[in-house]
């Protein structure tokens, strides 16, 4: 069965928001109170984010220099000591409501965007 290169991409980014959902599961398993807010905000940056990777290098690279900052964050919060486990569960949450808005929009509703259908086909990155 051949797929085109945007069918592709909305099946990877539905694998993954599917993922995040998993995760999102598993966090709340860990939880000791209700921060359902924090979904919030992480899906209104992350829905951002996503759109500006689809869109252009530049925002491919603001998303993964937001991911390092992030995780640097997460590692400041584990050595200070101040590292609570119970808001995970709502980022994965807010992680895959972005990831699932803006591949819906951008790729069922209308079609992937052009930058992003390149990066998912090999055979565009000779001329890089």
């Amino acid at each position: 069965m051949q797929f085109d290169t945007g069918t592709k991409v909305v099946l990877l980014d539905a694998f993954l928001a599917a993922s995040f959902v998993f995760q999102y599961w598993l966090g709340r398993q860990l939880a000791t109170n209700d921060d359902w807010w924090v979904a919030v905000p992480v899906a209104l940056v992350t829905f951002a984010l996503f759109a500006a990777a689809d869109r252009s290098r530049a925002g491919l690279w603001t998303l993964v220099g937001a991911g390092l900052l992030a995780m640097a964050a997460l590692v400041g919060l584990a050595v200070t000591g101040e590292f609570r486990t119970f808001p995970y569960g709502w980022f994965f949450l807010g992680l895959a409501v972005a990831m699932a808005v803006n591949r819906f929009l951008f790729g069922v509703v209308r079609p992937v965007p052009k930058a992003r259908r390149h990066r998912m086909d090999p055979s565009g990155w000779v001329d890089e």
